[in-house]
């Protein structure tokens, strides 16, 4: 474990314990889920990684279902007055999101263009879609990590 996690990458020992704890308890576990729906259709992986910067969960950066004020556009139950940012993400959601609606086997949109495509998760790749500073479909999705706790496990 101490090899996928190693002290020297993380600023505090207690970053590293977070690291460890989203993975094994969050991020792999939404890898494992996409990997288990694969059978007979697609399954698409995302993960949010920008936290609030005003509001009363301020600083504490992506956590739980962050998505859903984001999905849902509630940033005012939290005390967050959202940013350009922010409504890109939560706009780039509702694209994804309206795009699986109809036709979950076809790659939905997150782009308003429609030129970014979601891609569905490889397991071989481990692609997402990150929505962050950034919205953007990627590769190496906790930088492949995943897989190495599945073996470990």
């Amino acid at each position: 474990m101490y090899a996928l996690y190693p002290s020297a990458n993380y600023p505090t020992p207690k970053d590293a314990f977070l690291e460890v704890f989203a993975d094994l308890i969050f991020s792999c576990n939404a890898e494992s889920l996409a990997l288990s729906a694969m059978a007979g259709t697609p399954s698409y992986l995302y993960e949010i990684t920008r936290g609030f910067d005003s509001g009363f969960r301020a600083g504490l950066g992506a956590y739980h279902a962050i998505d859903l004020p984001y999905l849902f556009g509630t940033f005012d139950v939290f005390g967050y007055e959202p940013d350009a940012q922010a409504l890109a993400i939560r706009d780039a959601m509702r694209i994804a999101w309206r795009g699986l609606a109809p036709d979950p086997t076809s790659a939905p949109a997150i782009s308003p263009d429609g030129t970014t495509l979601w891609p569905a998760f490889d397991p071989e790749t481990a692609s997402y879609v990150e929505f962050g500073d950034t919205i953007s479909a990627s590769t190496g999705h906790r930088s492949g990590r995943c897989a190495d706790l599945r073996a470990a496990l």
